[in-house]
């Protein structure tokens, strides 16, 4: 269901000298009852709570001077992309919800013996909250719908990215069960068809206007009953090939995860699918986006620090161990940003800018020498292992400051880091570069999700040499915080490596290429080309080939893909890059002080009621001993609960996946059976029309 504003119709004739020939007899359905309608709901006001929608916001101040109809809105099957019966009808004053309603009733009048209908509408999400009640409340009595008839609203695939992502699963095709491959997109198809005879039906009469309309639509229905057959069978050819994809994918992922996930997971969707609108069952496609931070990360050491110090622990130096590795961290970032900085600067810069680069690169090199005089403190083996490495391979006296090697605990071999570093200081690094690799994924996700954005926002608006220029050099901007977020990603990825060693953790932070740089909703925002308006399919239309401008696609590209056989969202055959599957959630950081508090008291209890039945042990030696091994099994427990925490979020990402997964695989066999059937009713019409002749 959609409505069209090009079949206008100016105040030519009258419905008295131009009544028309078959008002109501086929597909524009009968005016008076209609009009009367709609002039009882004229004070009513259509409120958007999802997005800001051209439709709802203009259907009180769209300009209706010297027209008799801004429009039409119809109502189409989805599968055959036929025009329904008595499913077309004119819009008075824009689109508002009295005409949709009437029209929609209106079109399922031959279809009232169903006990379910799938109904997909531009803003259904908005449309359809206070249906029931404008159904009991406005809707004339004829045209009522009985209540053994279930409605399930939808949003056509190629609408679904223009709304709001919170909670809108329950309006996607994807996820919605039976539905096939369908993308439900049949009223721009058949409006692109038709918008052309509106120069002349705008001033026709109201009569031959509708008559003409009429007529065309019957071709339109007539081009696709002759044609149903070669249709269904390229779409069942694709279909079984995809069908195939599909579950063969999802046997593969299925095939890694634990059974018991897989069980509970398939529970979570079953019972989300058969939850009624509206869905009030947890959402399996939803995830929490929750990272860990270095921000948190430095919070949580310095916390540490003040327990050990609390504790009776000795301080080195008035800036401790972390604050010693954070601020060297900081140093590296601003060693890339001036060697950005440095780079991009021409040989014809001005004096100041040349003056501009040298006064930020003293700053720097007043800081690493500040933070050099912590070197020996908290890396006091490091001049000793220096002597043993060849003559050449470090920098500490490079011309410039951006060039000066750093020297972290990452930086030593493996080998003599517990001699050249002072205790945990390698496990303090790590923490900050595993921290510093989250932080730097979410800075390049972010990016690219403004950096899309800004590109879809200038290809549809910025027009004329200037202003695509300044749009461009915005966008270039950007594209520079993103490789700025890569680097960093990489320079952090690299020394956590030397830290850790090969491990699992690779399996989350994966190295970095090129390629993995993309959007999120790629397919999304892929260029789309003209292809032949309103006579091709989903599956068949042409993608225009375009170049992507070189400071855009340098190293970077948000297109993940070359389509050329495939429009639309590309959601059902869609693969994201890992970028967008990292997540990670920390327990809060006061959590290993409290159970180690929880420890103490457990130790105290359990040496007092040691104390009291067994005469013959010391009780300060049990309390020592039931402490230690009491603490043992609290951190223990600490670790495995943040292990667990972890490991939740990790699995709301494979849920999530999985559960798309599922969807897909489901919907392309469903696509397989629906086009069998259809096939079969095909030929038993065709069939029973050839007996009738």
């Amino acid at each position: 269901m959609d409505a069209n504003f090009q079949l206008k119709n100016q105040l030519v004739s009258n419905y008295s000298q131009d009544p028309g020939l078959g008002m109501g007899w086929a597909y524009m359905i009968p005016r008076q009852p209609y009009e009367s309608y709609v002039l009882s709901q004229a004070n009513d006001e259509d409120i958007s709570t999802c997005v800001g929608f051209q439709a709802l916001a203009q259907a009180n101040t769209k300009s209706t001077k010297g027209l008799r109809y801004t429009g039409v809105n119809g109502v189409f099957c989805g599968r055959s992309e036929m025009v329904l019966p008595m499913g077309l009808g004119n819009l008075q004053k824009g689109e508002r919800y009295a005409n949709m309603d009437f029209v929609f009733a209106s079109s399922l009048r031959e279809f009232l013996g169903l006990s379910l209908i799938l109904i997909s509408y531009d803003i259904a999400c908005q449309w359809f909250i206070n249906l029931s009640k404008r159904m009991k409340e406005h809707w004339p009595s004829d045209l009522r719908l009985p209540p053994t008839i279930k409605l399930i609203p939808a949003i056509p695939k190629l609408h679904e990215p223009m709304h709001e992502t919170t909670n809108h699963q329950v309006y996607s095709l994807n996820f919605i069960p039976g539905v096939g491959k369908s993308d439900l997109e049949t009223p721009e198809r058949v409006w692109s068809a038709h918008n052309a005879i509106g120069n002349w039906s705008k001033v026709q009469g109201p009569g031959s206007r509708s008559d003409s309309v009429d007529d065309h639509l019957a071709f339109w229905n007539w081009l696709k009953y002759v044609s149903h057959g070669d249709f269904l069978l390229r779409k069942y050819m694709a279909a079984l090939a995809e069908r195939n994809i599909q579950r063969e994918g999802h046997r593969g992922f299925t095939a890694t995860l634990e059974k018991f996930l897989v069980v509970k997971w398939e529970a979570m969707c079953v019972a989300w699918e058969k939850d009624p609108f509206p869905k009030k069952k947890p959402n399996p496609y939803h995830t929490e986006s929750a990272v860990i931070t270095e921000a948190q990360v430095r919070k949580e050491l310095a916390e540490e620090e003040q327990r050990r110090l609390a504790d009776g622990g000795t301080s080195l130096h008035t800036t401790s161990a972390a604050s010693f590795i954070s601020i060297g961290l900081e140093i590296e970032d601003t060693q890339r940003r001036i060697r950005r900085l440095a780079k991009s600067a021409s040989s014809q810069a001005t004096a100041r800018q040349e003056g501009g680069l040298i006064e930020q690169r003293n700053q720097l090199r007043t800081r690493i020498q500040g933070w050099g005089q912590l070197i020996p403190i908290y890396m006091p083996g490091l001049l000793q292992y220096k002597t043993t490495l060849p003559r050449g391979s470090y920098a500490d006296d490079a011309e410039n400051a951006e060039d000066v090697d750093l020297w972290f605990p990452s930086r030593v071999d493996c080998t003599a880091r517990a001699t050249v570093c002072v205790t945990n200081l390698p496990e303090m690094e790590e923490k900050l570069r595993t921290a510093q690799c989250f932080d730097s994924l979410d800075n390049v996700r972010t990016i690219l999700t403004l950096k899309s954005c800004m590109v879809a926002f200038k290809s549809k608006n910025v027009r004329g040499q200037r202003e695509g220029t300044r749009s461009r050099a915005v966008i270039d901007r950007v594209h520079k915080r993103a490789r700025a977020a890569a680097e960093k990603y990489r320079a952090s990825r690299r020394a956590k490596l030397a830290l850790s060693g090969p491990g699992d953790w690779e399996q989350e932070l994966q190295e970095l290429l090129d390629a993995d740089i993309r959007g999120y909703q790629d397919p999304d925002r892929l260029r789309r080309g003209p292809g032949r308006r309103g006579t091709l399919e989903d599956g068949q239309l042409q993608i225009a080939d375009e170049e992507i401008d070189q400071a855009e696609g340098s190293d970077f590209t948000l297109f993940n893909e070359v389509r050329s056989r495939r429009d639309g969202t590309g959601e059902t055959r869609r693969t994201i890059s890992w970028i967008w599957r990292v997540r990670r959630q920390m327990a809060p950081p006061d959590t290993a002080a409290n159970v180690h508090e929880n420890a103490n008291n457990t130790a105290n209890k359990t040496a007092d009621n040691t104390t009291n039945n067994t005469a013959n042990i010391n009780a300060e030696n049990a309390r020592k001993n039931t402490k230690k091994s009491t603490k043992k099994r609290a951190n223990e427990a600490n670790d495995e609960a943040i292990e667990d925490a972890n490991n939740d979020t990790n699995n709301d990402i494979l849920r999530s996946e999985w559960a798309k997964s599922r969807a897909h695989a489901a919907r392309c066999q469903e696509e397989v059976l629906l086009i069998r059937e259809e096939m079969r009713r095909t030929i038993a019409a065709s069939t029973k029309t050839l007996r009738k002749a």
